[in-house]
């Protein structure tokens, strides 16, 4: 007996096209409501030990990767901010080695690429740990993960510790590695069930529960974020194919997070080029706050969704 509505081994099912286009909403909505950081010379920023230039990259181990403050650099662009003035996310040009610019693209001392995803320049020698690098560019303010993410099991990890070697053992409780992608939504995408859409038709109204778990330091971007969840109720929007999208390799990073285009294409791109369904959320919206061991403000929104087909 066949698997029904499934073609082959692999391919996204219904859950996992729910999951990769409600993230790609959030993200886009997060970008057009502003939710980044444009990142220049001479910009400070507090960290642990004071103010600091945010343009300045630090080394990894292998002094090949520099990577600035948050993972998941910003890479769309023609953003228009829907609030008044507002000035449009850039991506990265090129980067400083001691204040001289060596452009993206640079041979010879110095070549280097841009991983998007981890947020860093990947240099194809190693630069001593010293050196002044620096680069422009757009830094997210929130971010969108998969529940079945690393970073969101890092963040479990980092409970277990602290309730395994609670505060006062000397043991810091809150690693600066869970700042490069904090404040962020984690979503999970569970099936619920499946009924009759109309008389004399096949097609079925398929329902899922959407779980929006959100972690943030900030009050204020808590707020916001679980807000931002909560007014997706009795929203509807087109989605992409995530099969389409996947087969013409159109999406936008390769597997070491570079542009795999400069023409490399958004959300609305995506839906454009590879239309799928049009799904909505419902009416029903429930919020749980959450305790964390960690100075971290917790709550999960849970949503449903409808696919028709």
């Amino acid at each position: 007996m066949a698997l029904k509505n499934i073609t082959y081994f692999g391919q996204a099912t219904n859950r996992t096209q729910v999951r990769e286009n409600i993230i790609w909403y959030l993200k886009d909505a997060f970008l057009n409501a502003g939710g980044y950081y444009n990142i220049t010379s001479g910009v400070l920023i507090l960290d642990g030990t004071g103010f600091r230039d945010s343009s300045l990259l630090e080394p990894t181990s292998d002094s090949r990767r520099w990577r600035g403050i948050s993972h998941d650099w910003v890479w769309e662009t023609g953003i228009n901010p829907s609030y008044a003035g507002g000035e449009g996310p850039f991506r990265v040009s090129g980067v400083y080695v001691e204040d001289v610019f060596y452009p993206t693209g640079t041979v010879g001392n110095y070549a280097h690429t841009v991983d998007y995803n981890q947020g860093c320049i990947v240099f194809n020698s190693p630069v001593p740990s010293g050196t002044k690098v620096w680069a422009e560019r757009s830094e997210r303010a929130a971010f969108v993960y998969p529940a079945e993410s690393n970073e969101y099991r890092q963040i479990m990890y980092e409970h277990r510790r602290v309730f395994d070697d609670h505060p006062g053992s000397g043991q810091d409780i809150f690693p600066q590695t869970l700042k490069a992608f904090l404040p962020a939504v984690f979503i999970d995408v569970s099936h619920k069930n499946n009924r009759a859409y109309e008389i004399g038709s096949s097609a079925q109204r398929k329902t899922f529960g959407i779980e929006a778990q959100v972690f943030s330091e900030d009050l204020s971007q808590f707020d916001f974020l679980r807000d931002a969840c909560i007014s997706l109720e009795n929203g509807a929007f087109m989605m992409f194919d995530a099969n389409q999208v996947s087969a013409n390799n159109a999406y936008p990073h390769t597997f070491s997070g570079t542009l795999s285009s400069e023409n490399a294409q958004m959300f609305s791109g995506l839906v454009d080029l590879y239309p799928w369904k049009r799904g909505n959320f419902t009416d029903r919206v429930v919020e749980r706050s959450q305790f964390s061991p960690l100075p971290l403000q917790v709550s999960t929104i849970n949503l449903e969704f409808q696919l028709v087909g």
